[in-house]
């Protein structure tokens, strides 16, 4: 006759499993995207952004403006009165700290970009945009470009 034994711990295969399921775990936990994937996606976050105001200006056929400062940008209407993002409900946007991004160039003298109530590009109150803007961002030697049109106001990056 077989009689059952009471079990007490674990088998070889189920401490296994343990090990491997809890590394998993912790690997995942302390994964943080490389520079590249991270710089990709503030730089489609920001286009994003440009999109956003310029539709905003477009669809309320008012002006609207992009004040861009060495970590931040931030959104205001015609009034200079900010204006909240959607999403975060916040008049700013501050850049990913953890990556340390950071502005190289931003071809607008005044460091704003106003779009109008035709979705046209504006680098003063009164002065359309006569070049193309480039607004840079860098992590390390990694650079993305954003480029914005004048006349048409496309923007265009990653």
């Amino acid at each position: 006759m077989y009689l059952l034994r009471k079990q007490r711990g674990l088998t070889l295969v189920e401490m296994m499993i343990v090990i491997v399921v809890m590394g998993t775990l912790i690997f995942v936990s302390f994964y943080y995207p490389d520079e590249k994937v991270r710089l990709d996606a503030e730089a489609q976050q920001l286009a994003s952004d440009l999109r956003y105001v310029q539709f905003l200006a477009m669809t309320q056929n008012s002006k609207f403006r992009v004040t861009f400062a060495a970590d931040h940008y931030s959104l205001s209407d015609s009034n200079n009165v900010a204006y909240k993002w959607p999403l975060t409900g916040a008049s700013s946007v501050t850049m990913d700290q953890h990556f340390q991004l950071t502005w190289v160039s931003l071809v607008l003298p005044n460091n704003y970009l106003i779009f109008d109530g035709q979705g046209i590009p504006y680098s003063s109150a009164t002065t359309k945009l006569s070049n193309s803007a480039i607004i840079t961002l860098q992590y390390g030697n990694l650079t993305k470009a954003i480029t914005i049109t004048p006349d048409t106001g496309k923007v265009s990056g990653p």
